[in-house]
Order: C-alpha cells, then sequence, then structure tokens
C-alpha cells in the first residue's frame, strides 16, 4: 500500500499544486534534452528553444480544448447551476487531456517549421524522445492530485485518497491501482529505448513513428486499468482508445504511402495521394457511419466524447477530401490539354473525393444529433 499523497505542499505560506508544479518541470526538462539534442541533426540551440516554446503554447491550448470537449456535459451543467462568470471559472479550473496536448504541440511544431522553412521531420525527431521524458512527471503529477486514478485495487501499487487531500472527490476512500505511476514508469522505458534509438540510428522519422506507436499501445492498454468516471465509449474503447488506434493506423498508412510511393508510382504524379485518398476516405466513412450511429442513440454524458470523435473524425475526411480535389483537377487539367492523364491515378482520385464527401456529409448528421441531443436533453437536468 502506497501512502497518501497530497495535492498541495507548502512553501513560504502559500499552497502550491503539485500538478502545476509537476508539469511545469516536465515541459522544462523535456524542453532541455531537446535543446542537447537538437546538435545532432544540425538545428540552432535558438531554433530549438523558440520551436519549444511554439510547441508548448499548442500543446497547452491541444491539452485545455480537449478537456473542455470531453467534458462538455459538465459544462452544460456548469451553465445551468451557476452564473456565467462563476461557470467560467469553474471551466478555466479544470484539468488537461495529454492526447489534446500532444495534437496541439505537433500543429504547433508544424507553424514554427512552415513559418521559418526549417526541416520538420528532424524537429519531429528531436521532440518526440523528448516528450515521454516530459509526460513522466506529469503522470507523478496526476497521483499527487488524484485525478486519472486506477480501478478499485487493494495490494501492491494500491493508494488510499484521503478527502481534503486529493483533487478528485471520486478517488477518496476506495483503495486504487496507483495505474499513474505504472503510467510514468512505462514512459520512462520508453524515453530510455527512444533516446537510445535516436543516437543509434540516422533513418529519419523512425524516433516519431515509434514514439507515437509505443505510447499509443501504452495508453491503450492501460485504459482498462482505469477508475476514473468513463470518458465515452465507442466500440467498447475510450476516448483515449480509440485515438491510440487511430494514431497507430496513422502511422501504418504513412509507412505504406512511403513504400507504396517508392514502388508503384514510378513516374504517375499523384498516382500513390489518389490510392491513399480512397483507403483513408473509407476508413473516414467507416467511422463516421459509427459515429451516426453512436450520436443517434446518445445517453447525456457522452456527449463530450462524440464531440472528440466528430473533431477528429472531420478534419480527417477534410485533409482526405483536399487531396482527392487536387489530385482530381489535375487529372481534369490534362484532359482539357489532350494531355495523357493516368487512368488509374483519376479513378482513384474519384473514388477517393466521392468517398470522403459522403464521410462527411454523415458527420455532419452527427453534428446535428449533437446539437439537437443538447437542446433537447441538456435544459431538463437539474
Amino acid at each position: 500500500m502506497i501512502p497518501s499523497p497530497n495535492s498541495f505542499f507548502n512553501i513560504f505560506g502559500h499552497d502550491l499544486p503539485w500538478y502545476g508544479v509537476l508539469f511545469a518541470i516536465g515541459l522544462g526538462v523535456g524542453g532541455f534534452a531537446s535543446s542537447f539534442r537538437s546538435k545532432r541533426r544540425g538545428i540552432e540551440r535558438f531554433d530549438s528553444i523558440c520551436c519549444a516554446v511554439y510547441t508548448g503554447i499548442g500543446g497547452l491550448v491541444g491539452a485545455k480544448l480537449f478537456a473542455w470537449m470531453t467534458s462538455f456535459d459538465v459544462i452544460i451543467v456548469l451553465f445551468q447551476r451557476l452564473d456565467a462568470l462563476t461557470a467560467i471559472q469553474g471551466i478555466m479550473q479544470g484539468g488537461f487531456v495529454f492526447y489534446g496536448g500532444l495534437i496541439g504541440g505537433f500543429i504547433g511544431l508544424i507553424l514554427y517549421c512552415k513559418e521559418f522553412k526549417l526541416p520538420t521531420i528532424d524537429f519531429l525527431d528531436v521532440f518526440a524522445v523528448s516528450v515521454p521524458l516530459g509526460h513522466v512527471f506529469g503522470r507523478i503529477g496526476c497521483f499527487m492530485s488524484g485525478c486519472c486514478y486506477g480501478m478499485p485495487h487493494d495490494g501492491f501499487l494500491s493508494v488510499i485518497y484521503l478527502e481534503g487531500i486529493t483533487a478528485d472527490v471520486n478517488a477518496v476512500g476506495v483503495p486504487r491501482l496507483a495505474v499513474q505511476l505504472i503510467e510514468a514508469f512505462s514512459l520512462l522505458v520508453l524515453y530510455i529505448i527512444l533516446e537510445t534509438c535516436f543516437y543509434k540510428t540516422k533513418r529519419k522519422g523512425l524516433c516519431t513513428c515509434l514514439y507515437i506507436i509505443g505510447y499509443s499501445a501504452i495508453r491503450f492498454i492501460l485504459e482498462y486499468f482505469r477508475g476514473d468516471p468513463a470518458r465515452g465509449f465507442l466500440l467498447g474503447m475510450t476516448t483515449s482508445q480509440l485515438i491510440s488506434v487511430l494514431l497507430v493506423a496513422t502511422m501504418v498508412v504513412v509507412l505504406l504511402y512511403n513504400w507504396f510511393k517508392k514502388k508503384y508510382e514510378n513516374g504517375r504524379q499523384g498516382f500513390t495521394d489518389s490510392v491513399m485518398s480512397t483507403v483513408i476516405g473509407g476508413l473516414g466513412f467507416i467511422f463516421s457511419l459509427l459515429l451516426v450511429i453512436s450520436t443517434s442513440s446518445l445517453s447525456y454524458g457522452k456527449f463530450g466524447a462524440n464531440v472528440v470523435y466528430v473533431v477528429g473524425v472531420a478534419s480527417l475526411l477534410s485533409i482526405t477530401i483536399n487531396k482527392a480535389i487536387k489530385n482530381f483537377k489535375a487529372c481534369c487539367k490534362l484532359k482539357k490539354a489532350n494531355e495523357q492523364c493516368d487512368k488509374n491515378t483519376f479513378i482513384f482520385s474519384s473514388c477517393g473525393l466521392a468517398i470522403s464527401a459522403v464521410g462527411l456529409i454523415l458527420t455532419t448528421v452527427s453534428i446535428v444529433l449533437i446539437i439537437v441531443g443538447v437542446a433537447t436533453i441538456g435544459p431538463i437536468i437539474i
């Protein structure tokens, strides 16, 4: 049995939250490690630090946005029961969602690299190695705060959170598995593997792929041992598990894309993009169809998770349909100019465009169903 931690520690008469302090330490340690690692890829330390700032800001914004989306139902209740200012304060004091931070940080990094025309893949590899190291501190902070707690468990690695010293009242009084510490240890092992890989191989993108696949596997498994309130389910998976599956699938598609392009492109410009638009559009269509089924029979409390799913599927289909339209237009221009257009490229781009468009229509239906559900169910909850 692990002694119950305290969410706060006192310094100079002020109570400071362990989570916030450890979160900041994690960001600092991760950024510091990245600045030294960047030399191996020929990245200036100044660029490394500036990119870390962009990534950190994007991560904070993304983590908070995802927290709001997964707490959609709670936000509605807050505005029903409290005045607007108090409700907003309550919303801002809420926690963060790591996957939202990961996606937001990725966007921040991409924006910095695009703005200053820097090699994106090198920056991704440098920062991908540091993310699990910083995340270790974040998960220890979760353990101290009593959030992201584990399932009821009385034995090895169990902890009883006491009332008044933990942030989450739902965790109080029951022996629970310290799943946060298990994840922290797993992340430390992942960091050691990635750090070794970074200095042992020159293959670009490998560390990024290994991190995404490795962490997704860790998170998918440990979700079964979490005991905090349900975060929404689709296909029997939690929000984090679904995102884990989508991230691994994305990495598989990226690897498949590179292999397919090298073997089958052979001068046929846009052929690989067209094939992938059909494949990814098909996956997006399946998820959009499942979303319609899910949102058509929603119970209050699952709206937040479905909002996350809708945003993810809509983003995926938007990127796919954009690629398909680009290749479709290129083929049409060649035909108008009486030039030779690859037949298969035209067929696949057309299929990708059609499938993705139907998927977006279904996703729009899901959005309408969520809005109707909120309007119908929200006002009657007191």
